[in-house]
């Protein structure tokens, strides 16, 4: 019994691994958009409802205040991660995006971390003003389920559209329409 005892004891951390890395197969191989492609709820933002001004860090490390209401025109908000696969797969669209709407919208980019945003920014010449770290119990409010995640902002500070994940299928088309232009697709 103590033996058979000892082979489990040893194969246990060994199973929790193997099971880990087939969620974390699963989950690389089929893009966020394809799985759940609009939502209407991510962390504590859902379509209708009221964001606050958003309080966060430049690049340069200063903190500022995004208020809804600066601009006349309705905001893009475009979460993203330096570390994320899907981020950087969805990047040609984001541009795209801001390319063929910057005039009507405003854009801003958050990270939830500076942790190499500065050289990911420089290495993909993000045309958007991009902040991180958001702060206090406003910035708590801008916590999503999945990065990227694109929210369309009124300048009163309604969330008026959210779409999760990378613009594939379905969220491709919406975006599409919804702005008016052609996205490149992902990059695979």
């Amino acid at each position: 019994m103590a033996s058979s005892f000892r082979t489990i004891e040893n194969w246990f951390p060994v199973a929790i691994l193997a099971v880990s890395l087939g969620f974390n197969v699963y989950f690389l191989a089929i893009p966020r958009g394809a799985v759940n492609p609009h939502p209407t709820v991510t962390g504590s933002v859902a379509v209708g409802k009221r964001v606050p001004a958003l309080a966060a860090a430049e690049l340069s490390g200063r903190h500022s205040l995004i208020e809804w209401a600066a601009d006349s025109r309705p905001a893009v908000l475009y979460v993203f991660s330096p570390s994320c696969v899907w981020c950087l797969k969805n990047l040609p669209n984001a541009k795209a995006l801001w390319a063929g709407c910057h005039d009507r919208y405003r854009f801003v980019a958050l990270s939830p971390t500076s942790t190499g945003l500065a050289e990911y920014v420089a290495a993909h010449a993000l045309p958007f003003q991009v902040y991180s770290n958001p702060v206090g119990r406003e910035g708590q409010a801008f916590a999503v389920s999945g990065t990227p995640t694109t929210m369309v902002i009124s300048n009163g500070g309604e969330v008026e559209r959210l779409w999760v994940g990378a613009y594939t299928g379905q969220s491709q088309e919406e975006i599409q329409a919804y702005f008016g232009i052609a996205l490149p697709g992902i990059v695979r």
